[in-house]
C-alpha cells in the first residue's frame, strides 16, 4: 500500500456522539435523504483553490474554509453532537475549541487563515506527495503560518508564495514544491466536483481514481478480502465526495459517483457485504470489530448513478456513541447494536441530554489519561488541557446546575489499570454538594446508566 513519510495533522473530529438510550446502544433511524441534492454551485476559482495543490496524479484534494466554518460553527457542531448546547455568543480568538479541535485546526485560526487547501498525488513508486496551501488575509503577516509549517511538517525547509497563498511540500523526501509537476488533467473536474453540494460547505474532500493512482496503491499487493470489492469499484468511480456543514445543525454528506445506475447499486451492495465481513474478528484490516459497529449507522441509498449517504445531527450523535464506547473499551467487542422503530423518540429528553454530556466528559478523561499517562485530579484539569471548551460543559441540563457533575478519581494510576472498568463509577450527577449515586452514573468504560 501507499507509504506516507509525513503528513499534516488536519484532524477532522466529526464528533460522533451518544445515542438516545442510557442502558444499551441503539441505532437511530437514518436521516431521510432529500429527493434532490441542492444544485451544484459554480466551479471553484483559483482564488478559492489554487493551482498549487492540483499538480500531478491526484488522489485527494481537501478544502477547509475557515470563514464559512468559523470557530463558532466548529464549536457548535461538537457541542450539539455530543448532547450539549450550542454557544449563545460567537467564539472569540482566545476561546478554546473542544476536544482535539484546538490542537488540530486551532492553529489555523490563530494565524488568521481564511482558507486551507491540500492536494495529495502519487509520485514515483508508492510515494505519496502532498502540497498544502494556506491563504491569509490581505496584509497579514505570515510569521505564524511559517512557524507552524516548520514545526508540523518535518523537514519543511522550502516555503513558497502563490499570490496570497503560502505553499509548502508535504513530502520531506523532496523539498522542491510540487508545482513543477504538470497541472492535473482532473483539475477542472476537481474544481467543479468540490462544489457538487453547494459552495457553503466549510469542509470538503474529493477522492479521485486514475491508472497512476491504482498502480501506486496496489504495489503492496491486493487489499484484504473484506474490502476488495469496494476497492475494485473505486477504480471505476468518477469521484467520491465528502462534505460537512457545521453549526448547530451539522450534516455530513457523502457521494460516490459511479459510471451508471447499476454501478451505484453495486457500490451499496459491496458496502453491505464489507460491513458484514469487517465485523468478523479476523477481518484482515486490523480494525477492531467494535469500531465496525459504527457502520451500522450508515445506510446508503442511490439516486441514478450516485450512491450517497446523508448524516444529520442524530445520526452523527449515534456514530459518536459507538466510537466513544469502542475506544474507551480499547476496541473490544461491544454489545450488538439493535435497530429501533422509525417513530423512535427519547423516553426522557433531559436524561438523554445529560447522559450525552457525561459521555463527553468521560471521553475527555480518557483522552487526558492518554496524553498525560495519568488520570486527571479534577474536572478543571480537562479544561486546562483544552480537552473541553470550558466550564460550561459541566452544566447539567437535567438539574440545571452549572457545576452539575462530580468526578471521583479512582485509586488506579491509569485508566488501563482499573480492574473492572464497567463497574468503576467515576462520574456522578451533583446533588447537595455530593455525588448522587441514585442519579446518572458514568463508568470508566464510557457507559452512562441510572444509578440505584
Amino acid at each position: 500500500m501507499i507509504s506516507i513519510r509525513k503528513s499534516v495533522s488536519l484532524t477532522f473530529l466529526i464528533a460522533l456522539a451518544m445515542n438516545g438510550g442510557i442502558s444499551g446502544a441503539q441505532t437511530q433511524p437514518a436521516a431521510t435523504l432529500p429527493a434532490v441534492i441542492s444544485p451544484p454551485a459554480a466551479p471553484m476559482t483559483a482564488d478559492q483553490l489554487p493551482d498549487s495543490v492540483l499538480h500531478g496524479d491526484l488522489l485527494a484534494v481537501v478544502v477547509l474554509d475557515l470563514k464559512t466554518g468559523d470557530k463558532t460553527a466548529w464549536n457548535n457542531s461538537m457541542m450539539v453532537i455530543s448532547g450539549g448546547r450550542p454557544a449563545t455568543r460567537p467564539l472569540g480568538p482566545n476561546d478554546h475549541l473542544p476536544m482535539g479541535l484546538d490542537q488540530s485546526i486551532g492553529p489555523f485560526f490563530t494565524m488568521g487563515a481564511e482558507r486551507v487547501c491540500a492536494g495529495f498525488a502519487v509520485g514515483n513508486g508508492s510515494q505519496l506527495e502532498g502540497t498544502i496551501a494556506i491563504r491569509l488575509p490581505d496584509g497579514a503577516s505570515d510569521t505564524l503560518a511559517d512557524k507552524w509549517i516548520r514545526q508540523n511538517i518535518g523537514g519543511a525547509t522550502k516555503i513558497d508564495h502563490d499570490g496570497q497563498w503560502i505553499v509548502t511540500q508535504l513530502d520531506t523526501n523532496n523539498p522542491v514544491i510540487r508545482t513543477s509537476a504538470p497541472l492535473s488533467a482532473q483539475a477542472d473536474d476537481v474544481r467543479q466536483e468540490l462544489n457538487c453540494w453547494g459552495d457553503d460547505v466549510p469542509l470538503k474532500v474529493v477522492y479521485l481514481s486514475s491508472d497512476p493512482v491504482r498502480k501506486a496503491l496496489t504495489i503492496g499487493g491486493p487489499p484484504p478480502d473484506s474490502i476488495a470489492p469496494m476497492v475494485t469499484l473505486f477504480w471505476s468511480a468518477k469521484y467520491i465526495f465528502i462534505g460537512a456543514r457545521l453549526g448547530a445543525d451539522p450534516n455530513v454528506h457523502v457521494r460516490w459517483v459511479a459510471p451508471d445506475d447499476d454501478g451505484a447499486v453495486a457500490v451499496i451492495n459491496a458496502f453491505v457485504q464489507a460491513r458484514t465481513k469487517l465485523k468478523q474478528p479476523n477481518n484482515g484490516t486490523g480494525i477492531p470489530p467494535a469500531f465496525v459497529q459504527v457502520l451500522d449507522q450508515v445506510q446508503p441509498v442511490h439516486q441514478a448513478n450516485v450512491a450517497q449517504v446523508s448524516l444529520g445531527e442524530k445520526d452523527l450523535a449515534n456514530i459518536f456513541a459507538a466510537v466513544l464506547a469502542a475506544s474507551m473499551a480499547g476496541g473490544g467487542q461491544q454489545t450488538a447494536q439493535t435497530p429501533v422503530a422509525a417513530d423512535w423518540a427519547p423516553t426522557d429528553p433531559a436524561i438523554d441530554t445529560a447522559s450525552a454530556q457525561m459521555r463527553l466528559i468521560l471521553a475527555a478523561i480518557a483522552e487526558y489519561d492518554q496524553q498525560n499517562h495519568a488520570l486527571p485530579a479534577t474536572l478543571d484539569d480537562l479544561t486546562k488541557a483544552r480537552l473541553l471548551p470550558g466550564p460550561e460543559i459541566f452544566h447539567n441540563p437535567r438539574t440545571g446546575k452549572d457545576n452539575g457533575f462530580i468526578y471521583v478519581k479512582p485509586a488506579a494510576a491509569r485508566m488501563a489499570d482499573i480492574p473492572e472498568p464497567e463497574k468503576a463509577a467515576i462520574l456522578f450527577e451533583e446533588k447537595n454538594g455530593n455525588a448522587d449515586e441514585a442519579g446518572l452514573v458514568g463508568y470508566a468504560n464510557g457507559k452512562v446508566a441510572m444509578g440505584k
